[in-house]
């Protein structure tokens, strides 16, 4: 999750750069193409026309096909739009140049605001203002480069040129380093996803078709879903358990505010899946509401494991220890639920 929160930081900041590399070219472009004052207003109309019409298109497209495809494809279209910029002659073709870079643009500032809220959320931290902070790094940078290439009397076709290389290249090496965890099944609202294999573990007697998951509740349709990863992780098919933790997680998120049995069961998914920075935010939440947790506790025992401090981990096991007696007189209904697990973890406790 590191590696996704740090992947989406950098396309706020390469978006930034797309901006402000251009923007601060205008008196260059308007010398390039001979507008007018009025010619050249009615040629940096063309960007907002863009952004307004790539915001329903590509809020659908995410629905589609995720939004780490949509993040990657607006991010390259938009460097590469760049130097058609530079090669425009007319105030109408300026126009349409910038009409087209306001569609790439609008389409990675949907799909960037989009990938940001389900990290923010998987993370249980308040993120946001740290992404559209890159944008703001990202447009001081790409106005500063703007800056050196005037300095230098580099044509604007130059500046975007070089720029659409490395930009390019840079989108290719953060979409290789984040990797295929950031898939598409992370972000696409899980009904649309829905299969016989995610619903029950085997069909039912007499050989009908399992539920589709798709008539069901939200919740209803998280709670299956953990079923299902939590019967994959132990029959030890890892590989099956990476492809649907996200859609589970996913599920958890679409339910909006988590209650502390909804907490534990999208950690216990993150750390099943090995994501120590969900599981351990989950965790820290449980516990900061309720120190004596038995589940926070547990989780957070987990987490402590993944992240190779097993020194954290004992000392989560004795406070689950400690606390159990008095915690499971509570009767809590999510200790109910869990309570074959709380046993479980009880025994393994006891005969260390």
């Amino acid at each position: 999750m590191l590696a996704k929160s740090t992947a989406v930081f950098l396309v706020f900041v390469l978006n930034g750069v797309v901006f402000g590399s251009w923007a601060a070219r205008v008196p260059a472009l308007a010398a390039q193409v001979g507008a007018t004052p009025a010619g050249l207003g009615l040629s940096l109309f063309g960007v907002s026309v863009g952004l307004i019409v790539a915001a329903p298109i590509s809020g659908r497209l995410c629905a589609a096909f995720g939004s780490r495809a949509v993040m990657v494809l607006g991010a390259v279209t938009g460097f590469v739009v760049l130097p058609v910029l530079g090669l425009t002659t007319s105030p109408l073709q300026l126009g349409l140049a910038l009409f087209a870079l306001g569609l790439t643009v609008g389409t990675l500032d949907v799909s960037m605001n989009i990938a940001a809220v389900t990290v923010t959320r998987l993370l249980d931290r308040p993120l946001m203002p740290v992404f559209h902070a890159g944008f703001s790094v990202g447009g001081l940078v790409g106005s500063l480069v703007a800056v050196f290439s005037a300095a230098v009397q580099w044509s604007p076709l130059r500046q975007f040129s070089i720029l659409a290389v490395l930009g390019v290249a840079t989108v290719a090496l953060i979409a290789l380093i984040a990797g295929q965890r950031f898939s598409r099944s992370a972000q696409t609202p899980v009904a649309s996803a829905a299969a016989p294999d995610l619903s029950a573990p085997a069909t039912q007697s007499g050989g009908s078709a399992p539920p589709d998951i798709s008539q069901m509740s939200p919740e209803e349709r998280a709670s299956r879903l953990y079923d299902r990863v939590m019967a994959l992780s132990e029959r030890g098919r890892q590989d099956s358990v990476r492809f649907f933790a996200p859609m589970a997680m996913q599920a958890y998120l679409m339910l909006g505010a988590l209650n502390a049995d909804q907490r534990y069961d999208l950690g216990r998914i993150a750390a099943v899946s090995g994501e120590e920075t969900v599981a351990r935010a989950q965790a820290d939440t449980i516990l900061a509401q309720q120190p004596k947790h038995l589940l926070g506790l547990l989780l957070a025992a987990d987490a402590a494991k993944l992240r190779g401090d097993q020194a954290a981990a004992q000392r989560y096991l004795h406070r689950f220890a400690t606390a159990a007696p008095t915690e499971k007189a509570r009767q809590l209904p999510e200790y109910v639920e869990h309570v074959n697990e709380i046993d479980s973890r009880l025994a393994q406790v006891g005969s260390r």
